[in-house]
């Protein structure tokens, strides 16, 4: 097998990569979510592209000791960059066509099921998981805080309708809460997807389920349930959500919070 051979899939794989990075970010049906991943990736796209500025350097001007650069020398210099275009390679495999939070649960498993005790590999799918967390994590703070949604592209786990609260709605009447918002299970996050017990539940005066104990909800529940009944609180005062104040409106960059299960209480 030739060094040629060996070095030829970092150049396949870095146009696989490049186009998925320039298709993405120039198209905003994309999501945010996928955006964010592309913008990351194309950080050490331009990493890779500095290498090989400095290779066509280092190809032009000889060595003090007047050695000139070799193929051989190329192989052994490239070896970090054909690693890190290979598992970026797998990655665009992977999340290829997919968006949201479907998106962010195909990158969790390819880091569980592929990259287990890969110190290089588990360490640029968690930089990618930590970047691309980031816009779920916030539709998630402001979802719980305030029952507020900004998800133009639906990728959130929670869709909500433009169904318009109705305050005078009786016990009679009746109000389906999946007609005002709903979950996504697409977009749901496999660490927030735990099981649990399940508890009969009541009817309220919106006939909508209450459970006895909150316990024994899922955390997918929890998350649905308290953006829920903030919209319907502040729908209630004066017929739409308010807007999160200055203080919930801090975010933090830290997306650790989705990568495992989250407790409510």
């Amino acid at each position: 097998e030739s060094i040629v051979s060996r070095i030829l899939p970092l150049c396949s794989n870095y146009v696989v990569v490049n186009e998925y990075v320039s298709t993405c970010l120039g198209s905003y049906e994309c999501g945010i979510i996928a955006r964010a991943l592309c913008e990351a990736m194309g950080k050490l796209l331009q990493e890779y592209l500095a290498f090989v500025s400095k290779l066509d350097y280092q190809s032009r001007e000889p060595y003090v000791d007047g050695r000139t650069l070799t193929m051989s020398m190329v192989h052994v210099l490239a070896q970090p960059s054909i690693r890190t275009m290979s598992i970026l390679y797998h990655v665009v495999l992977v999340v290829q066509n997919k968006k949201g939070g479907t998106l962010l649960n195909a990158l969790q498993n390819l880091k569980a099921l592929n990259y287990t005790g890969d110190e290089k590999g588990n360490e640029i799918l968690t930089h990618l998981l930590n970047t691309c967390a980031v816009p779920y994590s916030r539709m998630l703070k402001t979802w719980l805080k305030a029952g507020k949604l900004h998800d133009p592209y639906t990728e959130f786990m929670i869709e909500v309708t433009n169904r318009t609260f109705q305050s005078s709605t009786t016990m009679k009447q009746g109000m389906e809460w999946e007609d005002w918002c709903r979950v996504q299970d697409d977009h749901v996050l496999s660490s927030l997807d735990t099981s649990s017990e399940i508890v009969a539940p009541t009817l309220t005066a919106f006939g909508a389920d209450r459970y006895r104990s909150t316990s024994n909800m899922t955390a997918v529940d929890k998350v649905y349930t308290t953006g829920r009944y903030w919209r319907a609180i502040h729908f209630c005062q004066d017929g739409s959500p308010v807007l999160p104040s200055e203080e919930q409106g801090q975010y933090s960059d830290d997306a650790n919070m989705l990568l495992n299960p989250v407790k409510l209480s």
